[in-house]
């Protein structure tokens, strides 16, 4: 009885060994794999070396990221469809990506792709979103003006006024 009872713990022993090595492996390969991923968001190189090879690419009013991704990556332009969403997700053109037809380059990176897929207004020549875009990234880089003294002529304009704005601008 004894030698059945230590077969079984041997046996036992050894399969919980082995559970913990097949769980260390696994958890090994995903974290490659999650790392892999996560490097490529930010570092991807481009499908091939100057001077590459131009494609065409339409895109059409309607198509959502992962579409846009399967499409570029049918046409040789990047490797992963789901890394182009992520990479648009977590990129400055996240939802800027304008519909029209490019000519793209296999040497471009993703973020040059995006970034000309973005800077472009629709081929019905709206330019209306790209005027505001532009205007708000030039408001944003000047310095802030005091709303009191905007719409007053300057001869109007109260001393009191001066030494409020000069606190707020101090305070921001």
């Amino acid at each position: 009885m004894k030698i059945k009872q230590l077969t079984f713990s041997l046996i036992g022993t050894i399969f919980r060994i082995v559970v913990v090595i097949v769980l260390a492996l696994f958890i090994y390969k995903a974290g490659l794999k999650a790392y892999d991923f996560g490097y490529r968001i930010f570092a991807e190189e481009p499908m091939s070396v100057e001077p590459g090879r131009d494609v065409d690419v339409t895109i059409t009013q309607g198509k959502s990221v992962m579409d846009i991704g399967k499409m570029l990556q049918e046409k040789g332009l990047i490797k992963d469809a789901q890394l182009f969403y992520v990479q648009e997700k977590l990129s400055s053109h996240k939802g800027k990506i304008q519909p029209g037809t490019y000519t793209l380059n296999t040497s471009m990176s993703t973020e040059d792709m995006m970034k000309i897929m973005a800077a472009n207004a629709p081929e019905d020549g709206e330019e209306s979103d790209n005027t505001e875009d532009t205007s708000a990234a030039e408001n944003t880089s000047e310095q802030p003006i005091d709303p009191a003294t905007v719409d007053m002529p300057i001869d109007d304009a109260p001393a009191e006024n001066a030494a409020p704005a000069a606190e707020e601008g101090a305070t921001e």
